[in-house]
């Protein structure tokens, strides 16, 4: 019954953990504007809020709206519909003279529509050069993070010398891999001068590539941070309107499909856990009433053969076991012919007939 009960806590535990992860998948959702978590970008758009830029929340696929005026605003990771690349509504939307602002994720490995959204600008991806792997190094390093720089190109074009003075505080943790931007589209420089976001002129708009998390809520308590959302607010043409269909809003998934993805993942995850609650329940329970093993019989072949004399003692083998011993003598040497006397000794079948038997065998088998 302990056993039961570790067991039972331990499933309790890992239930507990599971609801715990589900809990904050639902809280933050990284990239979106309605997000209140440290990824999230509701800060940003209540900012844009309050400096009359009136942002707007897309919730439909993005050839309903890439037509629009403005900025279109595409912050990755995305929750849902993560396979929806609609190429040729970004490229019309900057064939309209709108602007595109792409944040990609730097912290994880690039998803498949990074990539494809990459590759429609003729932009690859690499991955940056691995830390220390030493735990305390690599801490420390992910720590310190990178202290981002602003590139000469940027610097002359804005000439705003509160950005210039603030943009050595612009911080960003070691990015997983980066967009492969051209130095003449420059706009921020990180570790060894490797470029973390331009922006250059495509078609009949303009392209801007940043890390998502520069512009997270987290980040944008920074005065750095502040001014460069602002600065970008200046720059880019007006209303930014920030896609929030991919990141799992809009009334299109609910009359596509019968529920909603993350709710059948919810379930998916509770039937899984529930199997495996049952199959451990089934492994520790006991099958039948509990018995005791026999050990096993150990020792030298003298105890063997004494236990097995013992044994041939109290039933009485006495006369067959005569009989066998000269048939064994005869078979492994052919020279070897029991007498009548010996026969006899066999067919008498008693104790002191079989020790006999054995002596006079082997005394014929020395000669």
């Amino acid at each position: 019954m302990k056993h039961r009960g570790w067991w039972l806590l331990g499933l309790l535990g890992l239930g507990a953990v599971a609801g715990l992860v589900l809990a904050s998948r639902r809280l933050d959702a990284a990239g979106s504007t309605l997000s209140r978590g440290g990824t999230g970008w509701l800060a940003a758009r209540l900012y844009l809020e309050k400096r009359g830029a009136a942002p707007v929340v897309v919730d439909r696929p993005l050839e309903d709206a890439a037509g629009e005026p403005g900025t279109l605003v595409l912050a990755f990771p995305w929750q849902s519909r993560g396979l929806e690349v609609d190429q040729e509504a970004l490229l019309a939307h900057l064939n309209s003279g709108g602007d595109l602002l792409l944040a990609y994720a730097a912290d994880a490995t690039p998803s498949l529509t990074e990539r494809l959204v990459f590759e429609d600008l003729d932009i690859g991806v690499s991955p940056t050069p691995a830390g220390s792997l030493a735990p305390w190094e690599w801490r420390a390093q992910a720590k310190r993070g990178w202290s981002l720089q602003l590139a000469p190109r940027w610097r002359k074009a804005l000439g705003e010398a509160r950005l210039s003075a603030a943009v050595p505080a612009l911080k960003l943790r070691p990015p997983r891999w980066l967009p492969e931007l051209q130095r003449e589209d420059a706009l921020l420089l990180g570790a060894d001068g490797a470029v973390v976001a331009a922006a250059w002129h495509a078609r009949r708009g303009r392209v801007v590539v940043l890390p998502a998390e520069l512009l997270a809520n987290a980040r944008l308590v920074a005065p750095a941070h502040a001014a460069l959302l602002e600065t970008l607010r200046g720059w880019l043409g007006a209303p930014w309107r920030f896609d929030e269909y991919h990141h799992g809003v809009g009334v299109a998934a609910a009359r596509d499909t019968p529920t909603a993805v993350g709710r059948g993942l919810d379930l998916l995850l509770l039937q899984l856990l529930l199997v495996y609650a049952m199959a451990a329940l089934a492994l520790i329970r006991r099958l039948g009433p509990a018995w005791r093993e026999t050990p096993p019989l150990v020792g030298s072949a003298g105890a063997f053969l004494l236990r097995l004399g013992a044994l041939h003692h109290r039933l009485g083998h006495y006369g067959d076991g005569a009989a066998l011993l000269l048939r064994r003598a005869s078979e492994l040497d052919r020279r070897l012919t029991p007498d009548t006397s010996q026969r006899a000794l066999a067919e008498r079948g008693d104790a002191a007939a079989l020790v006999e038997v054995g002596q006079s065998v082997a005394r014929l088998q020395r000669r």
